[in-house]
């Protein structure tokens, strides 16, 4: 891994640990509601997103999300990401949390296949993601990098309360679904 990487990556894990509340009191709260149906799901974060990423020289990164909160307020799901970022990285893990408000997302998941440096195998990645709408006047669904290499504790106050990961990205191609 480069050497600019590992600094960008020690900067933003440092940020977060410092960080109490996310600046953008819109992704705060947590939103539940329980299946009209009573089917058992209650929420769910579904999709997949090809984005650039403008801080490593526009590498394309793909990623692909299932999280599904059930009626008893489990959560269960898992999330894959291929980047082309460095010498390419893939990461694949288990969602652990998640919490919608609105139209947008936070969620965390513990890796269990990783060949990055920055995101060792049994620690965790937190991302957010914004759902737009659907069709050709919705403009496109946004989502921040995801950010490598925090502990647990760090996962869940990202849940619960929200971190400012940096930028929102719009999605080139794919689609992000939020429910709620």
């Amino acid at each position: 891994m480069s050497t600019s990487r590992k600094a960008s990556v020690l900067l933003v894990v440092a940020a977060l640990a410092g960080c109490a509340t996310n600046s953008d009191q819109s992704l705060t709260a947590p939103a539940q509601r329980l299946d009209a149906a009573g089917g058992g799901v209650s929420q769910s974060v579904t999709g997949h997103a090809n984005m650039q990423l403008p801080s490593f020289g526009n590498a394309v990164q793909r990623y692909s999300q299932s999280a599904i909160r059930h009626s008893d307020g489990t959560v269960s799901g898992e999330f894959e990401l291929k980047s082309d970022q460095d010498d390419g990285v893939r990461l694949h893990g288990e969602v652990t949390c998640f919490t919608i408000v609105g139209n947008a997302a936070r969620l965390a998941g513990e890796l269990d296949q990783s060949n990055a440096d920055f995101a060792p195998v049994g620690t965790y990645v937190l991302w957010t993601i914004v759902d737009n709408g659907e069709g050709g006047n919705a403009p496109p669904d946004l989502t921040t990098d995801f950010i490598g290499g925090v502990s647990a504790a760090t996962a869940a106050a990202h849940c619960n309360t929200g971190f400012n990961l940096g930028p929102f990205l719009p999605v080139m191609s794919g689609n992000l679904q939020v429910h709620s």
